[in-house]
Order: C-alpha cells, then structure tokens, then sequence
C-alpha cells in the first residue's frame, strides 16, 4: 500500500482538527489509516513530546496504539529529530563499527543523475577506525545516516533494490537539493538497523512498509563489505548499540583517532628520513624494519590460515612457507604489498587449490587491507610519491602469491636452492602490470599497460635466509629501464607484455654495473635478496 499526501494538505488537516495529531491523520487517510499504522515501527515505552496524546474528541480508547503509532510517523515529518552526531557502533561482531572501504569515487553528470554523485564502500572494523555520522531524523523510526564529514555522503542501500545480499555503501548527489532523497533507516528495539521504504522531500511522502521484506544490514560472507540479509539471520545481521551509546563515544573516538593519528605521524618522520629517500631515488627500493605492529600482522596471519585451508583438504602441519600479496586500488594507480608467512606443507602437496594461490588469487578481507590502511604506510606513500589525487592512500583488494616448500627448487623433490638455480631464475625477471597469459581475463590486458605507484611488501613471518621464497630486486634497475624504454619505446611492451622484456641472456648485459650507471657485462648484476623481521615493510 502506498498513499501520497502534500506537506500543505498536511498542515491544513492538522488546523482542521485543531492540533490534535491522530485525527488529523485519520482526516487524510481516512479508513486506510489502520492498515498503514501496522507497517510502522511500534511506538516507544512512552512517546516522544512533541507528538499529542489522542483527545476524547477522538474517539474510543486506541489500545492497538494504532493513533500512536501514526501520530509519532507524522510529527516527525512535521517537527523532525534534531540530528546527532554518532558512530554507528556494534553491539555484536566484536563491537566494531561502520568504516569506510576503498577510494572514494566521482560520477559525473548525467540525465541519470543531474549534478553527478560521490560513493564510497563501507565495511565493518575497529571502532576507532570508524566514521562518525550525523543520524538525521529520528532514529527509531525515520532517518537519513549522513556523513559527518562529507555532506554529500549518506548511508544508501544500492540502487535501492530491497533485496538480499544487496550491498549498501555511501552515495551522494554533488547537489544539495537532491540530498533529502536520501535512503531512511530505523534503529529497531533488536538492535538491528533497516531501511526504511519512504521516499521523497515533504512535498511528497509516499508511505510503504518500514522494513521491507523483514531486511536489515548485515555483512557479507567475506566479511568486507556491508549487505542487506534478513532480520531473522543471526549469523549475519549486526546488532547496534542504543543510540544513546552510541552518541556518548563520539568524543571517546575522537581522542583515539587523533591520537593514532598522531603517533602514526610521528612514527611516518622517523622512518622516511633524507638518508632514505636519497636511498630510494638511487636504488629504486627501501627497507623499513618493524614498520608494521605484530597485532596486524598476526591478523593478517591467521586470515592467510582459514583461507587456504577452506581450499584444500589437507591437516596442519607446520613448516614455512612464504606468499606475496599485492594490494590493488578501484583503479590502475596502487600500490602492492608484498606477504610472507608461515603455513602448512600439506596445502602444497595437495591435489588442486595450491595453483590458485600462487598470485592467482585477489583477497579484500580487512585483515589483508588493514596491513596498509591501518598502519603508517599511507603516510610512507604520501612522504615519498606525495599526496595521492583521490586524497589519500587506501587499498580494497591483496594478491596472494604463494611459495610452497619446493616451490622452483633443484632438484625437483628438495626444498633447496642451489646457487646455479638461482642464476636461471634471476634472469627471468618480470615488471608488474605488463600484459600475460599468467591470469587470463586479468593480466590478458594486452595493448595496454596497468602502471601502479609502488610496491610494497610487509613480511608476515621472519625470512632470514636468501633463496628461500623472498622478493628479490636489482638495485638501480629503475634508472636503467628508464634509459632503456626512452631509447627503444614501449609498443613492443605494450602488444606483447612481459614477453618483450630484455631477460635471459641480455640481463646481465642491461644490469651489469647498474648500482653504478649500468652498462657493462663484465660487472655483473648485484640482486638484493629482501629479507628481514616480521613486520619488516619494504618500498620499491
């Protein structure tokens, strides 16, 4: 059911009646009201004060609360809630809160939408990682969930299909008139945050029922990303806390995020000095040990764990066991993380699944993506490449690329590699972001070139020995390949990828000398074996 009726019809019907909230509502609908006060949210212990108790001139006593109901939805569309500042907190999962998800993102004008738009994702994390919203209306019944900090951002179920598994992140129009088509929601007794299907500035307000086929939010099966599932499902709904709670952690909050904020900076000077930026521009790589707090790392660690165990049958035995994680942003401009940790030996030796993780595979868990955006790293990109054009340094997505214990070892059986081993492989080396056949329908991007700003790779387990699954580097191999693609072009690289790469035979030719200015084959190539610590970050 759906009836339409004017801010103006309103106000008359509420003159008409002489203040008195319930018949005026009555007045408009007339015997459709009933029917319309069962599909909104049941009144509170005791109504709010601007909304007027039913008068004897109006009637039996309402003992389904049916006026009170309907009286309360009403005085909010005439007298709304003053908005307040809150996080939208957890009172399960952790007690997390509602954080933001990769870039933020820009459409431009169009007929679809005049003006153009802003969105970003959302997803579940620390609570003092959250964003702080301006709950606009009353929470209990009707409310836009704005972000504070960005007018045009507001809470939105996407494309405003009610359905489930349907995501909801944050949207916006660039024009402030169309901001008050806002998407509503409603804090229900249980905890549980659902939208709420009214839509439209007081002009008009059509009514519809308030949680649209019994939804609410909830998180996806990655956990990574906000959705609508049942209410009924206790495995996935979230349960916020009162609102009251929640407004009374703004301040809480704010003190720990500028304090983190804080000591992050600090944390970003200390390491990224003048020594090692010279560092950088010389040999195109640098090592910042301990960047990383163990707690993320152990984290990350035990994500890597449930993951690949869900892919092969196998039993946990402990041995080493190295991987490297590549963390992509919405578009071509990213940076990479690099991941190497501790797993089992069974999952190598298993039949199917190893394959798919060997760089084949692209994680976004928060567990994965917190190694960057909760950590100083942001802050090293931003010393060393600048501010970033989106306005800051953030990643959604890691590419996991395993070594297994025997992973490219001689001979084939050991979990040894021999000096002469190594010769083949350095020789073969590789530029991300260059057309493969490695992962068809991802890397086939033959004709184009996908640049990103920086590698970066976080140790996740200690790797002290060479040749044992590490990244490798030639120093100053950056200025060489400058010099070599601005002599010979990039066509051949960008039809034929990794394929036109000077490697085998002629890499000691271009490397040779090349901490020096390169050039000679009678000074072969120095690799850079990059090992460390847990926690261990290096930039290249």
């Amino acid at each position: 059911m759906a009836m339409g009726f004017s801010a103006d019809a309103a106000q008359t019907a509420l003159q008409r009646c002489g203040g008195d909230v319930q018949r005026a509502v009555e007045d408009l609908m007339g015997e459709a009201a009933p029917a319309v006060a069962q599909q909104l949210p049941a009144p509170p212990i005791a109504p709010p004060a601007d909304v007027d108790e039913p008068s004897a001139a109006s009637g039996a006593a309402d003992e389904s609360g049916v006026g009170e109901r309907l009286g309360r939805f009403f005085s909010g569309l005439l007298a709304p809630s003053s908005p307040v500042e809150a996080y939208l907190l957890t009172g399960s999962h952790g007690g997390r809160a509602v954080c933001a998800r990769g870039q933020q993102f820009d459409a431009p004008s169009s007929a679809e939408i005049p003006g153009g738009g802003s969105g970003r994702g959302v997803t579940l994390g620390a609570a003092d990682g959250g964003l702080c919203f301006v709950l606009d209306g009353d929470p209990s019944s009707y409310m836009a969930v704005r972000l504070r900090d960005d007018a045009r951002l507001a809470l939105e179920v996407n494309w405003r299909k009610f359905e489930v598994d349907n995501e909801v992140s944050l949207w916006g129009s660039n024009e402030p008139a169309n901001r008050q088509w806002a998407c509503r929601f409603c804090l229900l007794p249980d905890g549980t945050l659902s939208p709420v299907a009214l839509r439209g500035p007081l002009g008009r307000v059509e009514i519809g029922p308030p949680v649209p086929k019994g939804l609410a939010l909830g998180i996806g099966a990655e956990g990574t990303n906000l959705i609508l599932v049942r209410q009924d499902d206790t495995a996935r709904r979230l349960l916020f806390r009162p609102v009251a709670e929640m407004t009374a952690q703004v301040g809480v909050l704010e003190q720990q995020q500028m304090a983190a904020a804080s000591a992050l900076r600090e944390q970003a000077a200390a390491i990224c000095s003048a020594e090692m930026k010279a560092s950088m521009r010389r040999d195109g790589f640098v090592h910042a040990p301990g960047a990383i707090p163990l707690s993320l790392v152990r984290k990350a660690r035990q994500e890597m764990y449930a993951a690949h165990t869900q892919y092969c049958a196998a039993s946990v035995t402990a041995t080493h066991l190295h991987s490297i994680c590549s963390l992509h942003s919405a578009n071509h401009a990213c940076t990479r993380v690099c991941v190497v940790f501790n797993s089992n030996r069974a999952i190598g030796a298993s039949s199917g699944g190893a394959d798919a993780f060997k760089a084949k595979t692209f994680a976004n868990h928060p567990s994965i993506t917190s190694l960057f955006n909760s950590s100083v790293l942001p802050l090293l990109c931003q010393e060393l490449l600048g501010q970033s054009p989106g306005g800051g340094y953030r990643q959604e997505r890691g590419q996991l690329a395993l070594r297994f214990p025997g992973d490219m070892c001689s001979p084939p059986g050991s979990c040894e590699c021999d000096a002469h081993a190594f010769e083949s492989i350095r020789r073969h080396w590789h530029i991300d972001g260059l057309p493969s056949d490695f992962i068809p329908g991802v890397t086939d991007h033959f004709g184009r070139i996908h640049n990103f700003d920086m590698l970066v790779g976080v140790l996740l387990s200690d790797v002290e020995d060479s040749m044992g699954g590490e990244l490798c580097v030639y120093p100053g191999s950056h200025s060489v390949l400058a010099r070599h693609f601005s002599a010979v072009g990039l066509e051949r690289l960008q039809s034929q990828g990794n394929a036109a790469l000077p490697t085998g035979e002629e890499t000691d030719a271009l490397f040779g000398g090349s901490n020096s200015g390169g050039g000679g084959a009678a000074d072969p190539p120095r690799v850079h074996h990059c090992v460390g610590k847990a926690g261990d970050v290096f930039l290249a």
